[in-house]
Order: structure tokens, then sequence, then C-alpha cells
């Protein structure tokens, strides 16, 4: 099939699709590979979370043990990385709150937060931002303390 968003790597379905209800290996042979956001996480199936963060309103940030993944949950989003990936993003996100301008109105959506795939980014404003910023720095002190009492059960 010779679909023009086929030469294109992007998270985004075409406007119409040839068929009813397209299932994930359909998408792939349409698409092509989707970026790593969308893929499948390499997991046994069998997971068990260590759970680094939650809080009813803000979200959850948890840690699968099996595969090593980061899940956030966050308002309405879901992100899915690689446990190595956590600090780099918070440093990330940290940058882009030092980046706004003072007096920037705090409840309106004006931050973006760009993501690898083409044509998906985070909208934010300032307060979620904050927000996804406490959680994910609460996360990261949880995994580094989980870490070290691992390496010190190990001696």
């Amino acid at each position: 099939m010779n679909h023009p968003a086929a030469r294109r790597r992007a998270c985004h379905l075409p406007v119409s699709f040839p068929f009813a209800q397209p299932d994930f290996a359909e998408i792939v042979r349409v698409l092509g590979p989707p970026c790593p956001i969308f893929t499948k996480l390499n997991c046994t199936g069998m997971c068990q979370y260590q759970t680094l963060f939650h809080h009813a309103e803000t979200g959850y940030v948890i840690r699968c043990t099996a595969c090593d993944r980061i899940q956030v949950g966050f308002a309405n989003l879901l992100l899915t990385f690689r446990e190595e990936d956590l600090a780099p993003f918070l440093r990330w996100i940290n940058r882009i709150r030092e980046e706004q301008q003072p007096g920037l109105n705090p409840v309106i959506r004006s931050i973006i937060i760009p993501s690898p795939c083409e044509g998906v980014s985070l909208l934010l404003n300032l307060k979620e931002l904050e927000s996804l910023i406490n959680m994910m720095e609460i996360a990261d002190s949880e995994l580094k303390t989980l870490q070290l009492i691992q390496l010190f059960g190990e001696f």
C-alpha cells in the first residue's frame, strides 16, 4: 500500500484509514515502525511495580522492576520511558521552567514541551509544569534511595 503517511515516521494516524478498526500490527504495516513512545514495552507481562510517587490529584510515577521502565501518569498524560531517562527528563523540564518569562500567567496553558514524536507535544501552564517537576523530583529521589538500599543489600 502506498499511503502518504507510510513514507514518514510519525505518531499520528492518517485522517482516513483504509480499514475499519486498525490494530497495532496493521498500523505498523501501513505507517512503518512507530516512534519510541508508542513502541510496545519489552516486558514479561508479569510486571512488578514499585511506586515512586502517588498523589490522588497530581498523578503517579511507577517503575516496572522487570523491564526498568518508568511510567508517569499526570493529569490526562501517560508517559513511559527508560529508567535512565528519568534524570535527563527532569533536567529538561527544569530548564524549560527556568526559561519562562517572569509574570507569565500561571493558569494559561502556554508552555509547549516537545516530544520525540512528530506532531506530539505537551501543553502545560506554569502551575502544571511546577506540579510535574515536583512529582518527578520526588520520584527521582525515591528511585535513588531504592538504588542505594539495593546496593547496600548486595554486601
